[in-house]
């Protein structure tokens, strides 16, 4: 009962009937199949069964090099109220609202073309490129509203620019960093997963769990007080130049990337 009250203070959506989409995304290569994640058929075996998928998927992100297409899945599975809250959340927000009801479309970093030094866009396409990202959108797996779907895009498209903006790469350490900010900015159980999971995997890179511990409390506690990233345009301006828009977000830099002198080490991938 205290979890479903929780859940209707944070504006959660109880799901219908639920039934899988198709889905076919080539990457790579490789052709997923559409023989999983299972149906879901009524309220009561709706969160055990979606635990199951999340488990799974948890596993698999662990221990397939197809991490991105796991990972997303095991997202929709654990996270369909939650990016419906969020959805309502944008809308209670003048700026969020208005990139919502304009139906303004999902972001896209041009890569190809030149930006200004230290812009945002020049640290996007170095980021990018150090890393020789092809990010992928896969469709939702379960039926969302118009509204959720869109806000769950967003929410993907702008994780790179959240690693930037915080002066953080690809490491492990960094990116728990990373989801203590976003689980500041807004929680789910898909990032909480991830940082109780991905926590001993730090251990190969030497930094003290103290450390990490603390970094990642001071990066959940930025994010409650920054601008939510995914409500404003900031893939509006990748021309202005980078601390400048940190300053407009309220965000200050937990690492030492991209111009960022935070208090996190950058770290040799391992």
């Amino acid at each position: 009962d205290a979890v479903i009250a929780w859940r209707q203070a944070e504006g959660a959506v109880q799901p219908p009937t639920l039934e899988v989409l198709p889905l076919s995304v080539a990457t790579a290569g490789r052709t997923h199949p559409t023989s999983h994640p299972p149906r879901l058929t009524g309220p009561r075996s709706w969160p055990v069964l979606r635990a199951l998928v999340v488990a799974w998927m948890t596993v698999r992100t662990v221990f397939s090099r197809d991490y991105i297409y796991t990972l997303a899945t095991g997202q929709d599975a654990a996270d369909f109220e939650r990016f419906e809250a969020l959805g309502a959340r944008m809308d209670s927000d003048h700026t969020g609202r208005a990139l919502h009801l304009g139906d303004t479309p999902t972001p896209h970093f041009d890569t190809s073309r030149d930006y200004p030094s230290n812009s945002l866009g020049a640290h996007m396409k170095a980021h990018f490129e150090a890393a020789t990202l092809d990010v992928e959108l896969f469709p939702t797996r379960y039926p969302m509203s118009r509204r959720g779907t869109w806000v769950k895009e967003r929410w993907r498209y702008l994780h790179d620019a959240r690693h930037v903006l915080l002066g953080l790469g690809l490491t492990v350490p960094e990116e728990l960093v990373l989801h203590g900010f976003q689980f500041g900015q807004h929680a789910t159980w898909s990032g909480a997963l991830i940082m109780l999971v991905g926590f001993p995997l730090t251990l190969p890179f030497r930094v003290a769990p103290w450390r990490q511990l603390a970094a990642i409390r001071a990066a959940f506690l930025l994010g409650r007080q920054a601008r939510l990233v995914v409500a404003v345009p900031v893939e509006d301006w990748v021309d202005e130049p980078i601390d400048a828009v940190r300053q407009r977000l309220g965000i200050v830099p937990m690492g030492q990337r991209y111009g960022g002198n935070g208090i996190f080490p950058a770290l040799e991938a391992r």
